[in-house]
């Protein structure tokens, strides 16, 4: 074995791992959803390599004492924050969008992401959110609704269409909802895909590596690793299963090995 620095051991010409950031594709983004202070320094300290982009945790957010030194954290490992749809919803629903705009500028946030996961936002509406906040953030655009009803009467065609209408209205990136349990949006309420739409975004969809697929569960990231290739752009990764999601990516996993590249 050759060891590649501090803490790193490789066994030469067995695998290649993957760009360095910044990196366009193959972004891991990971969902702290309150840790203590101390363990999500931690973690960010000694995977940030590992790390595209940090999600603190939606509305979590507003109840963490602590969350500007969290924010501190990330700034000093280079990593780039936001906080999730649900707190937008949450904006939209209170009529406090100029106040959330403020929040985020205070808290030097530069990502943010728009969703109607949740509540019911006319199509119209989500796109103007998406035009307006592009012109000073980078911003997610989350396809796909929460409630299972709601996603199950989108056509495989109604999810392309939105799927480029959300790019074509500002967005960096659009995001598939599979909801924090991974059984809502592209999942079924038993956490199965919907190989339907999966293949019709795949055949006739935006560019792979403008598409970020919510994978909270190692089953669900597996599969997309599977199904979409190892360059696959996650997000809601669990703030404690990066190294995982990380082996599963690389082919360093069983549930993997035999699709990714060698």
């Amino acid at each position: 074995m050759t060891h590649l620095g501090r803490g790193h051991i490789a066994i030469d010409g067995l695998f290649e791992g993957r760009a360095r950031k910044p990196r366009m594709s193959a972004l891991m983004c990971v969902t702290d959803d309150g840790a203590p202070l101390a363990l999500f320094a931690e973690v960010v300290r000694s995977h940030g390599g590992l790390v595209d982009l940090m999600k603190l945790g939606s509305c979590t957010a507003l109840l963490q004492d602590r969350l500007m030194e969290k924010v501190e954290v990330l700034r000093e490992a280079d990593v780039p924050f936001h906080f999730g749809g649900t707190l937008f919803e949450k904006a939209v629903l209170g009529d406090r969008i100029v106040e959330y705009v403020a929040m985020l500028r205070r808290c030097g946030c530069r990502h943010v992401e728009i969703s109607d996961a949740t509540i019911l936002l006319p199509r119209e509406v989500k796109l103007a959110h998406i035009a307006n906040f592009a012109a000073e953030f980078t911003v997610l655009a989350e396809v796909g609704a929460k409630a299972p009803g709601r996603s199950a009467r989108m056509s495989p065609e109604d999810w392309v269409e939105e799927l480029h209408e959300t790019l074509d209205a500002g967005a960096s990136y659009a995001v598939i909802e599979t909801g924090g349990s991974g059984r809502s949006g592209l999942c079924r309420e038993d956490g199965s895909i919907r190989h339907g739409v999966l293949a019709a975004i795949l055949a006739d969809g935006p560019p792979a590596e403008r598409i970020i697929f919510e994978a909270a569960n190692r089953r669900l990231q597996a599969e997309i690793f599977r199904r979409v290739g190892s360059d696959a752009n996650l997000a809601n990764v669990p703030l404690l299963d990066v190294i995982g999601a990380e082996t599963l990516r690389l082919g360093l996993s069983p549930d993997t090995m035999l699709h990714a590249a060698r």
